[in-house]
Parts: structure tokens; C-alpha cells; sequence
């Protein structure tokens, strides 16, 4: 079944969070009652999230093969904290911004603050971020 069709026949709801004036804010989340109270995860797919499990989220990951090409530089791993808040080309700029200048520890922090300023000031979500070289 889809990602969303195995959380609902595992007892879960998919919904987004609900803003300050009851309107759906954000991306669809994982609950456990269209009351929308717990466990709120922004992902239907998760590593040890054991309230998640109960409600159909699952640890096999989907994952595609790619054949690296003389171009490619790195690779960005990182947590819906960075995603939810950069898209794709924005956040490979940023790293390969710093990466020409051979300061790759400042590519890193210069994409948490770009989730920080995109967030109002705040890190309001976990942003994990793993880059790896080429």
C-alpha cells in the first residue's frame, strides 16, 4: 500500500498540524486521532520512533541507486528540519558556495542558519545535517 494507506489501516491519521485560527498549517503529519495531538511526525518513514510504529510508520527506507558523475562534488543527509524549510537548489547553493572556498564545517552552519532565519529566528524542528564529500 502507499505511504498514506498503511498509516490509516494501522489505526493513524494523516493530516496537516492545525494553525492558531484552526486552519491546516504545513506539511501532512502522522497523529493518532483526527484530534491531531501526538505524535505530529512529519515523515511516514523513521528510525526507533516507537509511538510512530503503532501507527503504521515504518524503518525500511526507499532508496534509489545513482551512479556518481564527474560533476558531482557532495551529498547533502539531513533531517525534515532542513527540508521543510530550504528547498533542494537553495541548499546545494548554499553548500557549494563554501565548499569552493574550501570551508566545509561553514557550509554546514550556514544552512542551520538559513533554516534559522527561515523559521523567524528559531530552530523550531530537530535539523540534522550530514555532508559528504566527493
Amino acid at each position: 500500500p502507499d505511504e498514506r494507506e498503511r498509516i490509516e489501516l494501522s489505526g493513524g491519521t494523516v493530516m496537516p498540524m492545525e494553525g492558531c485560527e484552526g486552519e491546516d498549517a504545513g506539511p501532512a503529519r502522522v497523529w493518532d486521532s483526527p484530534a491531531r495531538e501526538k505524535p505530529g511526525l512529519a515523515v511516514s518513514r523513521s528510525l526507533g520512533d516507537g509511538a510512530g510504529r503503532a501507527l503504521g510508520v515504518i524503518a525500511e527506507p526507499v532508496y534509489t541507486t545513482y551512479q556518481l558523475q564527474p560533476m558531482d562534488r557532495f551529498m547533502l543527509i539531513a533531517s525534515d528540519g532542513l527540508w521543510d524549510s530550504l528547498g533542494n537548489e537553495q541548499a546545494v547553493k548554499i553548500t557549494a558556495k563554501y565548499l569552493e572556498r574550501n570551508l566545509p564545517h561553514v557550509s554546514v552552519k550556514a544552512l542551520t542558519e538559513a533554516v534559522r532565519r527561515e523559521e523567524g529566528g528559531q530552530l523550531v524542528d530537530d535539523t540534522t545535517i550530514v555532508l559528504v564529500i566527493f
